[in-house]
C-alpha cells in the first residue's frame, strides 16, 4: 500500500499528488504501487474526520512543498473547475506537471486554468463503480483524453499492473458515454 502521511518529512519523494478524499482517491491509493503518492484535500479537514487510511490528507495549500510530476484531481465533477482555479493560483508555473481529472462527462478543456500556466492536461476516467475500500479492478476500461501516445505512456505508468483498456470518446459523445458508464 502506498505510504501517506500528514508529516511533511514523509512526503519528499512523492511523484504523484492526488487531490481528493473520496472513493476514487482511496481506490487510487490502494492501486498505485509503482511510485510514492501524496494525498491532499481541497476541503477543510477536521481531526475527527474518518478516513480510509490513518493519516489525514495534507491541506491543498501545501502542494508547493511536494515534488511530483503528476497531479490527479479525484474530486467531484462540480469541483474540478474551482479546484483547478485554486491550484493555478498556488504556483506561478506548472510546466512539467501532468494534471488529470476523472470526470466521465467533462473534457480536458476544464483544466484550462492549469494548462494556461504550463501544465499538460489529460482525462483518465475509470468505467467502474469504486468503493475506495479495494484496489481498482484489473482490465477495466478507462476513457483517455487526449488519446495520443504521450498520454497513453503516462496512463500506463500510473496504472501499471492493472491491465487498463483505453478508449477515446469524441467530445460530442461525452454525454452519451457518461450516461452509458
Amino acid at each position: 500500500m502506498p505510504e501517506t502521511s500528514s508529516h511533511p518529512a514523509a512526503q519528499p519523494t512523492a511523484q504523484l499528488a492526488i487531490v481528493g478524499t473520496g472513493r476514487l482517491a482511496h481506490a487510487l491509493l490502494r492501486t498505485i504501487q509503482n511510485q510514492r503518492v501524496a494525498l491532499l484535500s481541497s476541503r477543510s479537514v477536521t481531526s475527527s474526520a474518518k478516513f480510509f487510511f490513518q493519516a489525514p490528507p495534507l491541506p491543498l495549500e501545501r502542494i508547493a512543498e511536494l515534488p511530483f510530476d503528476t497531479l490527479w484531481l479525484a474530486v467531484s465533477d462540480s469541483a474540478i473547475t474551482p479546484v483547478s482555479q485554486l491550484l493555478a493560483g498556488l504556483r506561478q508555473r506548472w510546466d512539467g506537471i501532468t494534471v488529470i481529472h476523472s470526470s466521465g462527462a467533462q473534457s480536458v478543456e476544464i483544466l484550462e486554468p492549469l494548462a494556461g500556466r504550463g501544465a499538460t492536461p489529460m482525462v483518465l476516467h475509470p468505467n467502474a463503480s469504486l468503493t475506495g475500500l479495494q484496489k481498482i479492478p484489473e482490465g477495466i476500461t478507462w476513457r483517455i483524453e487526449p488519446g495520443n501516445e504521450t498520454a497513453r505512456r503516462v496512463a500506463e505508468r500510473l496504472l501499471e499492473g492493472i491491465s487498463p483498456r483505453f478508449v477515446t470518446v469524441p467530445a460530442a459523445l461525452l454525454p452519451l458515454y457518461h450516461a452509458a458508464a
